[in-house]
């Protein structure tokens, strides 16, 4: 499914264990971001049914990570009240 194409690319980059991977992850959100953004506006290459799932996965994601501003390392504030360390 070519709306899920690049979350696999993300997660395979967010995988590595040879690199420092975190500092990538500002890029990835901002990069899904669009993407969902994209599929979602497009009215001619999608079905309505992947546009309202792109729809859904971007409140999601906008939910989790909060757009900051346009600066470089200022992309998203961590919205989640859960911890990653429980």
């Amino acid at each position: 499914m070519q709306l899920l194409k690049p979350f696999q690319a993300i997660q395979q980059l967010l995988e590595g264990e040879s690199y420092v991977t975190v500092s990538f992850l500002p890029a990835a959100v901002k990069h899904l971001r669009e993407q969902l953004l994209q599929v979602s506006e497009d009215d001619g290459n999608y079905s309505v049914a992947v546009q309202e799932l792109a729809e859904k996965m971007l409140k999601k994601l906008d939910e989790e990570f909060t757009p900051r501003s346009d600066e470089p390392g200022e992309y998203f504030r961590l919205n989640s009240t859960r911890s990653c360390l429980n």
